[in-house]
């Protein structure tokens, strides 16, 4: 029934699962995807993690919470002559205080859980251990040891290698989009454009502590500006690694016209058009990014 592994604390998707139970949530409503990455069902997985003690039922005050809204714990307590004032929290105590049997008989049937305090204690040395990690790959690219950061994020996440040569790339190419900036501004946006890449884009490593605010006119947040970065870095890599690519725009009131154009369209490397948008005309600057299609 369980996976026979006993070191599935080391692995970074077991332990990706754990920290979602951080929050009370239901356990029947994860998508297939990740048994893939677990090799095992989520299900399998959320049931080791129970017996273990490191989720359980949520308490009744989360129960309530999730399968009340304010207006319904409101006239449970007008139901029962009680005052029906004040924020959700204070409801649900006054409920639980005046008739805890019976807000335990209406949340019976609730399959909400949560992360026990050895759950957290677990996930909170992980988080740790990430930080450090964080810190060694950071250093290793301010010395250069671009193999080395490699090898330390490979090793931490359990995935395969980055590129060496996309990682290269983003230490010595430059963008025209980033011409203005000047070396100093360019290394540390290419420090916090490697983190980006070796940490996986799907996560979006924090630049804001490895990437200074620049004192310049630039089109774009920083964000941008390092992802912008990577993908110039993965188009001089060549199409074996980059077939087409999709451009997304923010769709918010500050999005210009020209920027919204964009949402959602596919490129060939040869004809997308380079970014920040030259014809951008938002008030916060162009905030589209390239995602590469594989």
């Amino acid at each position: 029934m369980f996976s026979a592994d006993p070191n599935w604390n080391n692995s970074p998707f077991h332990l990706a699962l754990l920290s979602e139970f951080l929050n009370p949530r239901i356990i029947d409503n994860f998508s297939e995807r990740w048994e893939k990455e677990l090799g095992e069902s989520a299900k399998h997985c959320i049931e080791r993690f129970i017996s273990e003690g490191l989720v359980s039922r949520a308490i009744l005050p989360e129960l309530l919470d999730f399968k009340f809204k304010v207006a319904d714990l409101k006239v449970m307590l007008r139901d029962r002559g009680l005052p029906s004032t004040g924020r959700k929290e204070k409801l649900i105590g006054r409920l639980i205080e005046a008739d805890t049997e019976g807000m335990k008989a209406i949340t019976t049937n609730a399959n909400l859980y949560r992360c026990t305090e050895n759950g957290r204690a677990i996930l909170l040395k992980e988080k740790e251990r990430r930080l450090r990690a964080e810190e060694l790959v950071l250093n290793e690219l301010k010395e250069g040891k671009l193999r080395e950061a490699i090898e330390t994020v490979s090793a931490f996440t359990g995935k395969g290698r980055a590129e060496l040569s996309i990682l290269e790339n983003i230490f010595q190419s430059r963008p025209k989009s980033l011409a203005s900036l000047n070396d100093d501004q360019l290394h540390s946006l290419r420090i916090a454009a490697a983190m980006t890449y070796l940490w996986d884009q799907a996560t979006r490593f924090e630049v804001k502590g490895v990437l200074p605010s620049f004192d310049i006119s630039l089109k774009m947040t920083n964000e941008v500006a390092a992802l912008t970065l990577i993908f110039h870095a993965s188009r001089l890599y060549g199409s074996d690694y980059v077939k087409t690519v999709e451009i997304f725009a923010i769709d918010d009131e500050a999005t210009c016209e020209a920027c919204r154009k964009l949402q959602d369209e596919w490129f060939t490397l040869e004809d997308v058009p380079a970014l920040p948008h030259e014809s951008c005309s938002s008030r916060l600057g162009c905030r589209c990014i390239v995602a590469a299609r594989h």
